[in-house]
């Protein structure tokens, strides 16, 4: 995203499949009951590869759920179109509030799967940043 300055990133399976002479790439996310957490798929479908490059073909994103074994298909209910704002709402939230994110406090556990834990959060101890919003 253009105002982004640091990279989210989410733990993931990567894998491709041979399609003739295309390689698909698909990408799945552990979840819980199959439940979608619709901002870390949404921003996962824009995501690059780990080494920084374009993915060759637009990746397949699959809800893994980590119980049951089950996979299913990303089922989007948050447009592409309105992605940057809710991050950028999120993102300033974050940083002025009015929501502090208490979850670094409560169930610090909670913020593993969150793309902003690098603001609550430096080498394993709860940020300056943080610390000031409350």
């Amino acid at each position: 995203m253009p105002f982004a300055r640091l990279p989210v990133q989410f733990d993931a399976w990567v894998w491709k499949v041979p399609v003739g002479h295309v390689m698909e790439t698909k990408i799945g996310l552990l979840v819980s009951r199959v439940e979608q957490d619709q901002l870390r798929f949404s921003l996962l479908r824009r995501c690059n590869s780990s080494s920084k490059q374009p993915w060759p073909n637009t990746p397949t994103i699959f809800a893994l759920d980590r119980e049951s074994g089950e996979a299913r298909h990303f089922d989007q209910t948050l447009s592409d179109k309105d992605l940057e704002r809710v991050v950028q709402s999120l993102s300033d939230l974050a940083k002025n509030g009015p929501h502090p994110p208490l979850n670094a406090l409560r169930q610090s556990s909670i913020c593993k799967s969150c793309g902003y834990q690098n603001l609550c959060f430096e080498k394993h101890f709860i940020s300056q940043h943080t610390l000031s919003t409350l």
